[in-house]
C-alpha cells in the first residue's frame, strides 16, 4: 500500500506538525504497513516525520517572490492555468496507458510519478480551503488562482483515478460566491471528506457533498510523550502559570486592538493575582512566510509596563510538537489563538479561553461545550476575559465534564472506515 498524504504546510508550525504525525500514525494502524510519501509546501521538513520521502508541493514548485503584487498576481494566474492544462493532459495520457510525458519539467514530472503510483491520497487538514479578500480582476478569468493550485495539489489524484481522502478539514467561508463554486467543484469527486467541525459540515452539505463525516480534529490522537519547558533545573517553578498564544491574523488596526486588549488583560491579572507569570509560547515560528508568534508576543511584551514585565516570559524555543503539548500542560490557566494550541491545553484538561481567528475555532471549541470560554480576535476585549476567567474559577464542573468530552473526541477520530481498508 502507497499513501501520498497532500497540502502540509510545515513543521515550523507545531499545529500542522501534529496534524502529519498524527495522520500518520492513523494511517499506519488503518492500513498494513503502509508506504508513505509526504507533499510538503517547506523542503526543509525532510526527516521531521521520521523516514519518509519528502516532495514539494505546486506552492513550493511555482513560488514567486517578485516585489510587484501585480506581477505576482500574473505569474500566480499562468501557473494555475499551466497546471489545469497539465492535468487534463495527464488524465487522457494514463487513460492511453502512456507512462510520462515528455514536455514536463524534470521535478514536476517526478512529483506526478507520486501520484501515478500511489495507491491512494489524503489531503491533511488546515485552514486554506477559504477566502478572505475580493477576487483580483485577473483571477475572474479562470477562479481565484491561488485556490486552483492549492485544491490541484489533493485533485491530481483523478488524473489517475485514484481514491482521493480529505482528512479532519475545515472548509469555508468563502468571501465570494464564485470561491464557492471553484472548491466545490473540486470536492465533489472526493471519495471522503471528513471535516471538523459542524460549520465546514453544513457548508458540503448544503452543496450537495455527502461522503461527508464529522470528527474531531487530528490534534485529540496526537499521543507522543513530549518534555515540559518547567521541567528543566534551571527554569524557576512559580506558584501560578498563564500559558498564551498570540499571532498575526488581523488587518492593522484590528490587530493593534487585539494585542493592546491581551496586554491589558495580562496587566489585570498579574496586579490582582501576584503570584502569577505569563509565558508567551510560540506555535509558529517561520519568518520566510511572515509566520512567527514571537514577533506578536514582543510586540504585547513591550506595551505591558516595566512594572509586570519581570512577570512576563517569551519563551523563544522551537518547540517540537510534543514538547510544546507538554509545557502547555503544566500551566494552570491557558489562552489562545492558536487553535492546535487550545487543543494542547484541553487535551491536558487545562482550563482554556479561545481566542478564534477562523471559524474552525468556535466550531472546536462548540464541539467541546466550550462555546462559553470563546471569543473572535476582532471582538476580543480585556473585559470579556476578566469575565470569562471568573466564570471559569467557578466552574467547579469544568474539568469532569472535559474529560468525558476529550475522551470521546480521542475514541471518535479514527471512528470511520477509509477507502481500500481492509
Amino acid at each position: 500500500m502507497k499513501i501520498l498524504i497532500t497540502n502540509i504546510y510545515s513543521y515550523k508550525n507545531k499545529g500542522d506538525a501534529t496534524i502529519v504525525l498524527s495522520a500518520i500514525n492513523g494511517l499506519k494502524n488503518k492500513y498494513n504497513n503502509p508506504d508513505i510519501v509526504l507533499s510538503t509546501d517547506d523542503l526543509l521538513d525532510k526527516e521531521k516525520y521520521g523516514d519518509y520521502k519528502v516532495i514539494p508541493s505546486f506552492n513550493r514548485l511555482y513560488q514567486n517572490k517578485y516585489k510587484s503584487d501585480l506581477i505576482n498576481n500574473i505569474v500566480n494566474l499562468l501557473n494555475s492555468i499551466k497546471l489545469i492544462v497539465i492535468f487534463r493532459v495527464e488524465k487522457s495520457i494514463f487513460k492511453l496507458r502512456i507512462r510520462t510525458n515528455p514536455f514536463l519539467s524534470t521535478a514536476l514530472k517526478e512529483k506526478l510519478i507520486e501520484y501515478r503510483e500511489a495507491d491512494i491520497i489524503f489531503a491533511i487538514g488546515g485552514g486554506y480551503l477559504l477566502t478572505n479578500s475580493k477576487l483580483r480582476i485577473l483571477d475572474r478569468i479562470i477562479g481565484r488562482a491561488s485556490l486552483h493550485i492549492t485544491c490541484l495539489e489533493f485533485y491530481f489524484s483523478k488524473a489517475y483515478n485514484k481514491p482521493l481522502v480529505l482528512l479532519h478539514q475545515s472548509i469555508g467561508p468563502f468571501l465570494v460566491n464564485e470561491d464557492t463554486k471553484q472548491v466545490v467543484r473540486y470536492l465533489r469527486k472526493a471519495d471522503l471528506i471528513v471535516v471538523r467541525e459542524n460549520y465546514s459540515y453544513t457548508f458540503l452539505k448544503k452543496n450537495g457533498i455527502v461522503r461527508t463525516l464529522l470528527k474531531p480534529d487530528l490534534a485529540f490522537s496526537f499521543n507522543m510523550s513530549g518534555i515540559s519547558y518547567f521541567s528543566k533545573p534551571d527554569v524557576y517553578s512559580y506558584n501560578y502559570r498563564v500559558g498564551i498564544t498570540a499571532r498575526q491574523c488581523l488587518k492593522k488596526l484590528d490587530q493593534t486592538k487585539y494585542e493592546n486588549e491581551l496586554a491589558k488583560f495580562i496587566k489585570f491579572f498579574l496586579e490582582k493575582k501576584k503570584e502569577a507569570v505569563f509565558y508567551f509560547m510560540p506555535q509558529v515560528i517561520y519568518s520566510d512566510r511572515q509566520d512567527n508568534d514571537l514577533v506578536v508576543a514582543k510586540r504585547i511584551y513591550s506595551i505591558i509596563g516595566k512594572q509586570f514585565q519581570d512577570r512576563c516570559f517569551c519563551l523563544d524555543i522551537d518547540f517540537s510538537p510534543q514538547d510544546l503539548k507538554a509545557t502547555i500542560g503544566d500551566c494552570n490557566l491557558f489562552i489562545g489563538t492558536r487553535m492546535h494550541s487550545n487543543i494542547f491545553a484541553l487535551s491536558n484538561f487545562v482550563k482554556t479561553i479561545a481566542i478564534a481567528y477562523e471559524y474552525k475555532t468556535t466550531g472546536i471549541m462548540e464541539m467541546l461545550g466550550l462555546q462559553n470560554y470563546t471569543t473572535t480576535a476582532e471582538e476580543l476585549n480585556a473585559n470579556f476575559l476578566v469575565e470569562t476567567l471568573e466564570k471559569i474559577e467557578n466552574d467547579v464542573n469544568y474539568k469532569g465534564r472535559l474529560r468525558e468530552k476529550i475522551t470521546h473526541a480521542i475514541e471518535e477520530t479514527w471512528n470511520f472506515k477509509l477507502p481500500l481498508e481492509g
